[in-house]
């Protein structure tokens, strides 16, 4: 069956002028849903594990009340990452990591394969998190702002605590 071209209408895409544009969401604003707030990144750093990833030809199994669970061993295993907790120069923060793999091409004439070098690099980036960081340094800023507020209302120019000492010598 072959599918339908939809118009701008039906796929939620506001036309002006003859160009297309991307709806934006009340607020103006770009990038994590309304609600989700990534923490600070000093608090992800304490929080974080390393992530591992594991490469392989073969594809996951999807399982079924019948079917016997996994081989232990990969016959298509490739190589295994772990990425580590990180701040990227962005000010984002999530993790990262990289490796150099060595990968074997089949030959489809049942010969050798060619073996080919590839190098795997994995950023995954917790959503929100520049934003956040924008948030806390804002917030210590606002905290600071208040403390220095609470410190001039003490210091009201009377000086209560100390006394002026006459010289009667």
């Amino acid at each position: 069956m072959a599918g339908k071209k939809r118009s701008a209408d039906e796929a939620g895409v506001e036309v002006q002028n003859g160009a297309n544009k991307r709806k934006e969401s009340p607020s103006g604003s770009k990038g994590a849903k309304k609600g989700t707030k990534a923490i600070p990144a000093s608090a992800f750093k304490t929080r974080a594990l390393p992530l591992h990833v594991n490469m392989t030809h073969t594809p996951p199994a999807i399982p079924d009340d019948d079917v016997v669970a996994a081989a232990p061993a990969d016959p298509g295993f490739l190589g295994a990452l772990s990425l580590q907790p990180s701040t990227f120069t962005t000010g984002s923060y999530g993790w990262k990591g990289s490796k150099r793999l060595t990968i074997e091409l089949p030959d489809p004439e049942g010969g050798d394969g060619a073996k080919v070098q590839v190098m795997l690099t994995i950023n995954a980036t917790v959503i929100g998190s520049k934003q956040a960081e924008k948030e806390a340094e804002a917030e210590a800023e606002v905290q600071a702002a208040a403390a220095d507020d609470a410190g001039d209302e003490s210091d009201d120019g009377d000086n209560d605590d100390t006394e002026a000492t006459e010289d009667t010598d």
